[in-house]
């Protein structure tokens, strides 16, 4: 199996439904991010998901939390599984860290920019990753033909990325998808760390609110 998510997963969703995530301001990023990891654990997220990105605006520190909780989690939890079942086979995962210009690249990396690359139809997709460039040209070989490698071998190793072995619990490797590619053992260490204290979120839908409310 291959696996994974977007660094800024739920910028999309999340933006969609109350479009002023999009400005949030420094002053309201901890009540933020406490509908997400607990009022309590607040500081310490936004602590630890800045050493990441010590320039990060209130709105990318927010996204990259809060897909953290609801993606990343899960697919650590599903990779760390796989790998501890004899029989489930190898298990390959990814993260997505490439920043889309699109909408102005207030999205950052959101759901579902995978699909113009892996089904290499940029041009159809430039709500989601902007106009063909030679960046989006890069993606493209990169996913598209680990796809395709996986599909017809079961193992998505290719010349257009690094070498990609699969997921331990002792390296953690994962492949970035980004330009270019970088295969890094347990990349966001600490930001692992910090999501481990958390169960899955499964069946949590519309648990996580704007701040409308």
């Amino acid at each position: 199996m291959m696996l994974g998510s977007m660094r800024t997963e739920l910028s999309a969703q999340l933006g969609a439904a109350d479009p002023q995530l999009y400005d949030l301001p420094e002053a309201l990023l901890p009540a933020a991010i406490g509908r997400f990891v607990g009022k309590d654990k607040a500081a310490a997220a936004i602590e630890t998901f800045r050493q990441a990105n010590p320039a990060g605006p209130a709105p990318e520190i927010f996204f990259a939390v809060a897909s953290a909780r609801a993606y990343g989690r899960d697919a650590t939890l599903m990779t760390e599984a796989r790998t501890r079942a004899p029989k489930a086979g190898p298990t390959w995962l990814y993260k997505i860290a490439w920043r889309s210009p699109a909408e102005g690249g207030r999205r950052i990396t959101p759901h579902s920019i995978d699909l113009p690359f892996v089904f290499d139809n940029v041009a159809a997709g430039a709500r989601l990753a902007g106009s063909p460039t030679d960046a989006t040209r890069a993606m493209t070989d990169a996913m598209a033909n680990s796809w395709i490698a996986f599909a017809r071998s079961g193992h998505p190793d290719n010349p257009a990325i690094p070498h990609w072995a699969p997921y331990d619990l002792e390296k953690r490797m994962t492949m970035v998808f980004d330009v270019p590619p970088r295969a890094e053992a347990d990349p966001w260490l600490e930001e692992r760390m910090f999501m481990d204290q958390f169960e899955t979120t499964q069946g949590t839908a519309g648990r996580y609110r704007g701040l409308a409310e």
